[in-house]
């Protein structure tokens, strides 16, 4: 393509089935819907940084293409850009983009995770529909108008759940309280899912939100009469229902219209609870540690669950299953999250707070230095834990007292200094001399 070109038709590549590769010169800044529809063979693409709309459908059914870099320029994508593109694994949203299309990502049957930057301020909420491999949809820290808990996309203050994606492997699922909104389509076609819970504070639920969730046995149910929207639970193979209220509440709600008659509803229904929540804890390395939860209900199990500072999920810790946990973190384990879920004899489960762990310890040790007479020594140490403060100490040569604060380079003085976290623990860094010359 010469770079002459500055814009690229609608359609301009309509079904050119044995296109496999293709350089869009810089000189490009628009490209029009369903520009590449049917390139089934198209493998990548990187959009020229210039061009500002990704419109309908441009991509549609490029069945081959794996990879796509879409630049800083781009505002928007629109619906079904890159629908059915079955071989796309990854997309990055880049910073500047605002709004994504409705099916922007439509049956891309082999996406795993999708990156919204922070200005991001719509996406359809079709976006990822039929994204069965889809395990999460991660979201930066600055948007402000959407996040992410654990892969699941909810609105910024996390009152509308919109996106439980597809592909995540958990049993079961308990709507956090405080969501007031379960969105159109939120948790449809999640196969893994075989239990779920809906929040008291539920006060409307979309069409289709649960739909095609072939696993879904068990419903348990704390919202007593929220909005209802059609075909809620189709195609699922509900067997239980476990409602919060009497059966009187419950033919007077929406909920009786909801299943059919084969399901088996379980009134007064008392929910697995927590009755104790771990805690947040500091402590110094070389000590111990303990993590400790309780919960009301029949038959419980036990599961602790951790996210290292900088991971993106959480994972199970393995061979730890009771209530009490006791154990001494290493180092690493600085800004660690826990949490514990419980699950009851029929499969029901909750989850307990996310509780962070600080471990105080040196990172870095002051060095020995060597200066000469009338310079100064320069001495460095680092630490991990929260809310730390420093205090410098020294000893002179042959002096037996290291309780005095001091900056004096005497020849064979040591100098060390004592850490302190927010919650008092303390440590002691090695000592470095100062060698005068």
């Amino acid at each position: 393509m010469p770079n002459s070109v500055t814009s690229i038709a609608s359609g301009a590549f309509y079904n050119c089935s044995a296109l496999t590769d293709l350089t869009i010169p810089k000189s490009v800044t628009f490209i029009a819907a369903s520009t590449f529809y049917n390139c089934s063979s198209l493998t990548e693409m990187t959009v020229p940084n210039g061009v500002t709309n990704l419109d309908a459908y441009t991509f549609y059914n490029c069945t081959s293409l794996k990879r796509v870099t879409i630049p800083g320029s781009v505002l928007s994508l629109g619906n079904n850009t890159f629908g059915y593109c079955t071989a796309l694994t990854e997309v990055t949203i880049p910073e500047g983009l605002t709004t994504i299309g409705d099916s922007a990502f439509s049956d891309c049957s082999s996406l795993k995770t999708l990156q919204l930057s922070g200005t991001v301020n719509y996406a359809g909420s079709r976006m990822v529909i039929n994204c069965l491999a889809l395990t999460a949809v991660n979201v930066a820290d600055s948007n402000q108008n959407y996040c992410s808990v654990d892969g699941v996309l909810f609105n910024k203050n996390k009152t509308s759940l919109l996106c439980y994606p597809s592909g995540k492997s958990a049993a079961g699922y308990s709507v956090p309280s405080g969501v007031t909104t379960i969105g159109d389509l939120a948790l449809m076609n999640s196969q893994s899912l075989q239990s779920v819970t809906i929040p008291d504070s539920v006060t409307s639920i979309g069409y289709f939100a649960f739909a095609r969730c072939g696993s879904l046995r068990n419903v348990n149910i704390l919202a007593k009469s929220p909005e209802i929207e059609t075909c809620v639970f189709e195609n699922t193979s509900v067997a239980t229902v476990n409602y919060i209220g009497s059966e009187s509440e419950w033919n007077a709600s929406g909920w009786k219209d909801v299943f059919d008659s084969s399901v088996t509803v379980n009134y007064n229904y008392s929910p697995l609870s927590v009755t104790q929540q771990p805690r947040n804890q500091s402590i110094a390395l070389g000590k111990s540690v303990t993590l400790s939860v309780r919960a009301t209900g029949d038959s419980l199990r036990y599961q602790w669950y951790f996210r290292k500072k900088g991971q993106t999920s959480f994972s199970v810790w393995n061979g730890h299953t009771k209530t009490t946990e006791t154990v001494s973190p290493n180092a690493t384990w600085d800004g660690i999250q826990l949490y514990c879920r419980i699950t009851d004899a029929s499969g029901n489960f909750v989850d307990s707070d996310t509780v962070t762990i600080s471990v105080l310890s040196i990172a870095t040790q002051p060095q020995n230095v060597t200066v000469a007479a009338g310079k100064d020594a320069t001495f460095t140490v680092k630490a991990t834990g929260s809310g730390l403060q420093y205090q410098w100490q020294y000893k002179k040569a042959g002096a037996a007292s290291t309780t005095a604060t001091a900056n004096a380079t005497w020849n064979g003085m040591q100098v060390r200094c004592v850490v302190t976290d927010s919650a008092g623990n303390t440590v002691n860094s090695n000592a470095a001399t100062v060698t005068v010359m």
